[in-house]
């Protein structure tokens, strides 16, 4: 009959949900679907919740396992957001090269490049003249930390990027019956965290910068004492942090 019919197709919706749920949290690549499971939780989440406040119109009858399995669910997702996002961090970290070198085409230049390898959309290049008095290590050193900290500042953009994803992630709690007008709610200050920076000439912004740039550590302007050397940004339901740090 057309009940039976539709008892059938929502537990069949829920058993794929819930194969598509363990194919993804248990593949070796899990990490690059974390997008995919934010938006996936929702649809899944939803389901069993229509399938637990609606099952006597779906099956005729009433019981617990369903509230039991939609509860099970909503913590089984915040686990796995909680434990995937900092897994995903260092993924997403390991995505942005440095290097720092002789020009193999100018054995005559220091060359320091930063890039996105994953979108290729994102790189600074510094490029410095050798010269015969020039302390060659001295600069290669100093390449190095300038292209150390515009990794740092990738990362810390993308990553506060990603953030507006993520936070979806804290609104689960929607799902528990009775509590759809649950505020959204962050597990723990490190997911509740989010760092910029660091800014300066030697760092910001993208694309090929001047030797001279790296000469001016954390300058921002010339009309300012001190320099800003991050910023971070703590979120706990509202925002409730926002502190700068800067070098004398």
């Amino acid at each position: 009959c057309e009940k039976e019919k539709r008892g059938d197709y929502m537990t069949n919706l829920a058993e794929l949900c819930e194969t598509f749920y363990k194919k993804i949290t248990t593949h070796k690549e899990a990490v690059q679907f974390v997008g995919v499971m934010i938006t996936f939780s929702f649809a899944h989440l939803a389901i069993l919740s229509e399938r637990h406040s609606h099952q006597l119109e779906i099956y005729e009858g009433w019981g617990n396992q369903y509230k039991k399995q939609l509860l099970e669910k909503i913590l089984a997702y915040k686990a796995y957001f909680i434990d995937i996002y900092p897994k995903w961090q260092d993924w997403r970290k390991d995505q942005i090269n440095t290097k720092v070198g002789i020009d193999p085409r100018k054995r005559e230049s220091i060359i320091g490049e930063v890039l996105d390898t994953l979108t290729k959309s994102r790189s600074v290049t510094y490029s410095s003249p050798r010269k015969s008095h020039d302390n060659t290590e001295f600069k290669l050193d100093r390449f190095k930390s300038v292209c150390t900290k515009v990794k740092i500042r990738f990362y810390n953009e993308i990553n506060a990027k990603f953030m507006n994803l993520y936070m979806h992630t804290f609104a689960l709690d929607k799902f528990y019956p009775e509590k759809h007008e649950e505020p959204p709610k962050a597990p723990n200050s490190n997911v509740a965290t989010v760092w910029l920076g660091t800014y300066g000439r030697d760092t910001f912004p993208d694309g090929v910068h001047d030797v001279k740039d790296i000469e001016e550590e954390y300058r921002l302007s010339d009309d300012l004492p001190g320099v800003i050397t991050g910023v971070n940004i703590q979120e706990y339901n509202v925002l409730n942090a926002l502190r700068f740090f800067y070098k004398d």
